[in-house]
């Protein structure tokens, strides 16, 4: 377990550090000023963009996110979870390989699962929140689907898309699961 560990960065819960680097649309994750600047520079004037109290009084909970800088961050998000995988991938996939045989990388592979199914929570909360009930529930096992190490050995290792090849692909499933 030791050796898996310090492959991994030396922490049981080192898989996380895609959540230290992930760019999510809540706006509670970034300042009014960096919403008013991107507002600014593309020319979106609507002040529930960038200003809480009027999103406030128009029966938003805080300041509505532009929709293309919501694209940019989800993107962002998805470039960040593929680095990771690309760094820690085949390590990964050989742990869920062996995890049913060898107890200790079961331990390890399931703080992966709670760490990636959060990760989605917080990515993906915009379009989560939007939702209750079952409907919430399909679309977070989806959105999981869609992000997991599974569907990155699929497409990286089993089909051979390219790293920008298995980005668009990623983008374009989630592009069709979220709208």
């Amino acid at each position: 377990l030791s050796m898996i560990l310090a492959l991994a960065g030396g922490r049981p819960d080192s898989v996380s550090c895609v959540g230290k680097r992930d760019l999510h649309p809540n706006v509670a994750d970034h300042t009014m000023t960096q919403l008013a600047f991107y507002c600014g520079a593309v020319g979106v004037t609507d002040p529930i963009h960038y200003d809480r109290e009027f999103a406030r009084r128009a029966g938003f909970p805080d300041a509505v996110v532009n929709g293309s800088l919501r694209v940019a961050w989800l993107a962002q998000a998805v470039t960040n979870l593929l680095a990771h995988y690309e760094a820690v991938g085949d390590l990964m996939m050989h742990l869920l390989r062996q995890e049913n045989r060898v107890p200790a990388f079961a331990e390890v592979t399931a703080r992966g699962r709670t760490v990636h199914a959060e990760w989605c929570a917080r990515v993906f909360a915009p379009w989560l929140d939007a939702r209750s009930g079952v409907g919430r529930r399909r679309l977070s096992a989806q959105l999981v689907a869609i992000c997991d190490v599974y569907t990155w050995h699929l497409l990286r290792r089993q089909q051979g898309l390219t790293q920008r090849q298995t980005t668009l692909a990623l983008l374009e499933l989630l592009e069709g699961t979220l709208s």
